[in-house]
């Protein structure tokens, strides 16, 4: 069976091979060619000068087939072009037993319409809100976002088969008519309870001084970060004695300046990009996670922060409150409703980091794989049987 995979996800291209930011072969394999014999993914293409492949996943591998659209050449002609990119994907899809379409992303909601218009079977993978990551991207962001939030949202509620990649956010926010079912892009694949069993003596032997730690883009002002150095310069004032440390890629001039204004350069550390196994690593060593983010999906770094033991907190964006106690949540934006989350943490670390570890083990990959496959299984067979 051949399946197309549309997605706004972008590619580069090295040597003839295709790299990503979170699109391993071995995710293709494990995932899909598992249920599909032929896979073909429909995306864009960066050069490749744009990203080292030291800092991407390989994504060529065996029964993986990719295509390019070559109607955008700028991020505006998703719009100025969609007629020309219906076309493209009319084209694909001609040769396709059905398809999985990755929203939100422009691409993607022009391949559900095409879909529709030729009865092609759909899926839909959600796993985001086009309306909190535009709103709290800039101006332009704000004008687009309702456009959006109501193009997806029809997208989704006409969806034949839905997989949700959070439990609870997204199927309130995007409710459909469909089959549907959640299952979390992020997993964990073993636990070890050695693990909080460490973490709790590491909080027995804690002095004053606790390193507090995010993960994230550096440089994109809705992760939400300035408002952890502005809370870290109050809290410092009243005694507390804080540092923070941000793992992620960026300009760190971004947060560089910020630690300036409120003074405390000297107790912000940006450590940079990490490979996955070194991020595990670093986890271990700090003594509070927080994630502070405008808007979030389902935040990858902050189950596995949780699954490390960490005591943990969030701003109450998309699915984070599923994840967190109440009394771990802060209202984003909010920096006094920060601080005294932090506060509450600090004072509570180790039954915050118990109940966060445990909370983590809902994130096994097991329980989610197999979520997604029942449903990836029904999908192939309506299509073999013919029951739309």
């Amino acid at each position: 069976m051949k399946i197309a995979f549309i997605t706004g996800i972008k590619f580069t291209e090295f040597d003839g091979k295709y790299y990503a930011t979170t699109f391993s072969r071995e995710l293709i394999s494990e995932r899909y060619l598992s249920v599909f014999d032929e896979f073909t993914m429909f995306a864009s293409v960066y050069p490749g000068n744009h990203q080292t492949p030291d800092c991407l996943m390989l994504s060529s591998g065996n029964g993986v087939e990719f295509r390019f659209q070559q109607s955008a050449k700028r991020p505006v002609d998703l719009w100025l072009k969609a007629q020309a990119l219906r076309r493209e994907i009319g084209d694909l899809l001609s040769s396709m037993d059905g398809v999985i379409i990755r929203l939100p992303s422009m691409l993607g909601r022009l391949a559900c319409e095409v879909c529709r218009k030729i009865g092609k079977p759909y899926l839909v993978e959600a796993v985001g809100c086009p309306l909190d990551s535009l709103w709290n991207h800039s101006w332009r962001g704000k004008m687009l976002a309702p456009i959006v939030f109501h193009q997806t949202r029809r997208c989704i509620r006409n969806a034949p088969y839905v997989v949700y990649t959070s439990k609870k956010f997204l199927p309130g926010r995007y409710p459909t008519q469909g089959q549907h079912t959640h299952a979390s892009n992020v997993f964990l694949c073993h636990f070890d309870d050695s693990t909080i069993e460490r973490r709790l003596k590491k909080i027995s032997l804690l002095n004053k001084s606790i390193t507090i730690g995010s993960c994230g883009q550096i440089d994109l002002p809705f992760k939400g970060h300035k408002f952890v150095v502005e809370a870290i310069s109050i809290m410092n004032r009243e005694g507390y004695d804080f540092y923070y440390e941000l793992v992620g890629a960026g300009n760190p001039e971004y947060i560089v300046n910020i630690a300036r204004r409120f003074n405390v350069e000297n107790r912000v550390k940006i450590i940079g990009r990490k490979q996955q196994k070194d991020v595990f690593e670093w986890l271990d060593t700090i003594d509070i996670y927080v994630q502070p983010s405008l808007t979030e999906g389902m935040p990858r770094a902050l189950v596995e922060a949780m699954s490390r033991g960490v005591p943990s907190l969030g701003s109450d964006a998309g699915a984070i409150p599923e994840l967190l106690l109440p009394q771990c949540l802060f209202e984003k934006k909010n920096v006094h409703s920060l601080t005294r989350t932090v506060q509450y943490v600090n004072s509570h670390m180790p039954e915050v980091a118990t109940e966060v570890y445990n909370r983590s083990k809902e994130y096994n990959l097991t329980k989610i794989e197999a979520r997604r496959k029942k449903i990836f299984e029904k999908f192939k067979d309506d299509i073999m049987t013919g029951n739309r």
